[in-house]
């Protein structure tokens, strides 16, 4: 329940009066932290943001047909100057947080176009990719992206800022492991993703217990990285054989599990697909006509059904227990997120 929501229920049990509400109300709004915006501004900003990443894309392509590796450079040069300026000015001005954060994205996509330009014009990049094993030059391309992200992340502290560092990490993981293509993703590619999942829940558990009473959520975009990693990643169990799928159903519970002990509904959704995933295998293995699966599935929906009413009875005392081996800044975050926002 939030703040207003709460008041409402004081004014009709008779707490306060309906003057003292709108008091209340008021003060709430004067001491409220800046937003970054409201819903809409904020749906504006992306798609600004997105329509800006197409026509970078467009003008480094237009820019190498007209100069050449040369031009790309240069324009590669222009837009992070450019998009390192707006977030100066952005970054001062009350109330743009949101907007801020969309555009210290784009210097993070615009200097490693300058790197793979400048090695191209070195002839570095003659012999073509293969796409396999280790390559400095990839390597030098990803880890500016990684340092310039961490630069923005610095710089700008919003919680978008950490989706770029993670993912150029990730990236330059999978090259350095030597484990074959990532388009391919081998078996020792997506156990390399699993782990570094888990390692990015530390990080964002991490971030949560450092971000108590910033009022930013910076591990946001880290959760969400971390379980589409991990559920990625534990694919493999998946052609490991019977136990191999159970071992998949047994972490994607797990996953649900921690998703509610950290009021994290996006992790516990991650989880909710790969169990779902793994009962519509068992109701395939168990019935081969078509209306039978049909009849089990509908069952189990409603047996679901059934546990979201008793989880939703009895939640509160359950995670109250299960969040007890939680340290207490982590406790005292997850009381603070789960009351709503004003």
């Amino acid at each position: 329940m939030n703040l207003f929501k709460l008041l409402q229920t004081g004014v009709a049990r008779g707490i306060i009066t309906d003057e003292q509400r709108k008091q209340l109300e008021a003060l709430s709004r004067e001491t409220a932290p800046a937003s970054g915006g409201s819903a809409m501004s904020n749906v504006l900003f992306y798609g600004g943001g997105a329509l800006a990443m197409l026509a970078m894309v467009v003008l480094m392509a237009a820019s190498f047909d007209s100069f050449g590796w040369g031009g790309m450079a240069v324009l590669s040069v222009l837009y992070t100057g450019g998009f390192m300026a707006l977030v100066n000015r952005f970054k001062a001005r009350e109330g743009m947080a949101v907007a801020t954060s969309v555009v210290a994205v784009l210097p993070v996509l615009t200097l490693p176009f300058l790197i793979f330009a400048v090695q191209n014009m070195m002839g570095l990049w003659d012999a073509g990719y293969s796409g396999t094993g280790a390559d400095l030059r990839a390597w030098a391309i990803e880890l500016t992206a990684f340092g310039m992200g961490m630069v923005m992340f610095r710089l700008v502290r919003e919680p978008l800022q950490l989706l770029p560092v993670l993912v150029s990490a990730w990236l330059m993981l999978m090259d350095v492991s030597g484990g074959g293509d990532i388009l391919f993703m081998s078996d020792t590619l997506r156990g390399i993703t699993a782990l570094y999942g888990v390692g990015v829940f530390g990080l964002s558990i991490w971030l949560d217990m450092r971000s108590v009473g910033t009022g930013k959520d910076l591990s946001w975009w880290g959760y969400i990285v971390a379980a589409t990693a991990v559920l990625g990643g534990l694919s493999l169990l998946w052609d490991g054989g019977e136990g191999g799928k159970l071992l998949f159903a047994v972490f994607s519970a797990l996953m649900v599990l921690g998703g509610g002990m950290l009021a994290r509904r996006m992790v516990a959704v991650y989880g909710s697909i790969g169990v779902g995933i793994y009962l519509v295998y068992l109701v395939s293995q168990m019935v081969t006509s078509l209306l039978g699966a049909a009849v089990i599935l509908v069952a189990l929906a409603f047996g679901v059904i059934w546990l979201g009413m008793q989880w939703y009875r009895n939640e509160q005392a359950i995670m109250a227990r299960l969040r007890r081996v939680l340290p207490q800044r982590m406790q005292t975050l997850i009381e603070l997120r789960l009351r709503a926002p004003l």
